[in-house]
């Protein structure tokens, strides 16, 4: 509990200092001198009506590239206009490109091996260095587009290992130990009831149970035993009296193998090496005296050979066309929802396999400024089935997602407009705190900050097994509402953010850690010449300050599965896998312990 002492104390003295800052620079912004006096005549000035007035000051304005658009190349050429003020030159991020006749242009390189490239230009009227400042920024990725309504392929990695299909082993034994089936045929029963004929099940019960699978080089490989298996019956012919046998098997073995595989969407399945037997067979009651032992071992033999044959000869399609069927085509909420599985193997230790995914928006709204495309990188997924970590090699199930999928559900999410916020009944008094400029307005003025993503966020996997997370532009308009007039935009600015997720697996349990954090503003409009400290010193030392107390949090706070049912599940690794290191990678163990009878 001591450790989470610091980070509170910090953030609340921190805050104090803030607001003891905004509160000593409101003060002296509202006593600096005016030529005009308010109502009051108490030497203050009024306040300032800034919707009624003009702020000369450029305005840049980018034709070319479009916001979030995708370049495959070493460069791009960056072209726009300033209007509003007479300006020489514009400056993208550190070099200097002339205007000519309100136009410029500028070949930019693009740094080899970064994903996100922004671009940031400011235009300073000539020789009134005073005045506000106009700029615009751009953020272009070095990378390819996929439309989006085009499936994900090679979206997710998934597979099982033996360990899992020790647990079901185990479950089902569990399950099948003292079972008495009689209630399931009391519903069915009679189950012949023909030209007089009428048979109905009296006891159907199984002792014990004893089962193991496994992946092998040829497949699933299946065997086990049920014993002290008993089955009576009960047969009625006409009006006469009826009579009954109970049949007990003290041990029915069953084993095969079963391969399955799937390559470009086709399932194969085949079965071998299928084959029951029983032993230690007795017989009692009257119809076992009249058809005698004999007969009844036939017609167990005649059993045998039925499930034998239709395991041989109908399962194989059956589990083809249950294969085939793994997918999903349908339409949500305005969403459309694709899966489907494309590839499947089984090997010794495991079985694995692919899945293509889509997630999208069908009809975006037209107004959105970047380009419709998610971004995609070339890379390909691990081979969950014969490559692990060593941490993994004995594992019950594993998954992977590629970080195109993840960018597609990122796309998909700035399409639908979730990354949109707007927050409203503030005022010009409570937001002067963060932007000094409008402690000259009238505190009771109302304020709305609209949030609105310039670009879909993007995330890539780091390296170091981290997955990092930017979203390069996020636009903060601050508007003013005064009542009768139409909102007025006091300042425009951009935000940087990008933070970094890694999990670690300790103990079973998933221990977080967050190894980056960032968070840059620019403005964009600022007619009000605002110079926003408060903003700035926030920008630069919250993320670190919020990056310290996620960890400490996180580093107290493991997270573990919940066990149910007897099931538990450890978490066994997590990271970045893939011969790109591009797919977040996580594999898990489970257990069971079965609960007392």
């Amino acid at each position: 509990m001591r450790q989470w002492r610091w980070p509170v104390v910090l953030l609340c003295a921190l805050g104090l200092v803030f607001t003891a800052c905004a509160a000593k620079k409101t003060s002296e912004t509202s006593a600096a001198p005016a030529p005009a006096t308010d109502d009051d005549d108490d030497g203050s000035p009024p306040p300032l009506e800034p919707w009624n007035q003009t702020y000369p000051r450029p305005i840049v304005t980018i034709a070319s590239p479009q916001s979030g658009a995708f370049i495959d190349g070493p460069a791009v050429t960056i072209q726009g206009s300033v209007s509003g003020a007479t300006v020489a030159e514009v400056t993208i991020n550190d070099q200097t490109v002339p205007v000519n006749d309100g136009a410029f242009e500028a070949d930019e390189s693009l740094p080899a091996g970064q994903t996100v490239v922004p671009f940031y230009i400011t235009a300073v009227s000539t020789g009134a260095a005073a005045e506000p400042v106009g700029a615009a920024e751009v953020v272009v990725f070095q990378g390819t587009s996929q439309p989006p309504a085009q499936t994900v392929t090679d979206a997710v990695g998934f597979a099982l290992g033996n360990d899992a299909l020790t647990v079901v082993n185990d479950l089902l034994d569990h399950a099948l130990t003292d079972l008495n089936l009689l209630p399931l045929f009391d519903k069915l029963n009679p189950i012949v009831n023909v030209a007089g004929v009428k048979v109905e099940v009296i006891a159907s019960s199984i002792g014990a149970a004893t089962g193991a699978a496994a992946f092998g080089a040829d497949g699933l490989g299946i065997q086990g035993a049920l014993a002290d298996v008993k089955l009576g019956l009960k047969i009625t012919i006409g009006a006469g009296q009826p009579i009954s046998m109970l049949t007990t098997i003290g041990s029915f073995n069953f084993q095969g193998v079963t391969d399955l595989t799937v390559a470009d969407g086709k399932a194969t399945a085949t079965v071998s090496n299928f084959a029951l037997s029983q032993s230690d067979i007795s017989f009692s009651g009257p119809l076992s005296d009249i058809i005698g032992a004999a007969l009844v071992g036939l017609l167990l033999d005649g059993i045998e050979d039925v499930v034998k044959l239709a395991v041989d000869d109908l399962a194989p399609p059956l589990l083809e066309k249950i294969l085939e069927a793994v997918n999903l085509n349908t339409k949500l909420g305005g969403w459309d929802l694709q899966l489907a599985l494309t590839d499947l193997e089984i090997v010794t230790g495991a079985l694995a396999a692919d899945f293509e995914l889509n997630a999208y928006v069908v009809a975006p709204d037209p107004t959105l400024p970047w380009p419709q495309g998610s971004l995609s990188l070339a890379g390909a997924g691990p081979d969950m089935a014969n490559y692990r970590p060593a941490a993994a090699q004995n594992f019950a199930f594993g998954a992977a997602l590629s970080e195109n999928l993840l960018n597609r559900i990122l796309f998909s999410a700035a399409n639908a407009k979730l990354f949109n916020l707007s927050i409203d009944s503030l005022t010009a008094g409570t937001v002067s705190l963060l932007f000094p400029s409008l402690a000259t307005v009238d505190p009771s003025t109302p304020v709305s900050l609209v949030f609105s993503p310039m670009t879909p966020p993007v995330a890539l996997a780091a390296a170091d097994g981290s997955l990092t997370v930017n979203f390069p532009d996020w636009r903060l308009d601050v508007y003013l509402n005064p009542p009768g007039v139409a909102p007025w935009r006091a300042m425009e600015l951009t935000f940087a953010i990008v933070f970094g997720v890694e999990g670690q697996a300790q103990d079973g349990k998933l221990a977080l850690s967050f190894p980056t954090a960032s968070l840059a503003f620019h403005y964009i409009d600022n007619p009000l010449n605002d110079d926003a400290s408060l903003v700035s010193f926030l920008a630069q030392w919250l993320p670190g300050i919020l990056q310290g107390v996620l960890n400490v949090v996180f580093d107290e706070l493991h997270i573990g599965l919940p066990t149910i049912d007897g099931v538990t599940i450890d978490t066994l690794w997590w990271g970045v896998a893939g011969p790109d290191l591009d797919y977040w990678t996580s594999y898990f163990d489970m257990t069971y312990t079965p609960p007392a009878r």
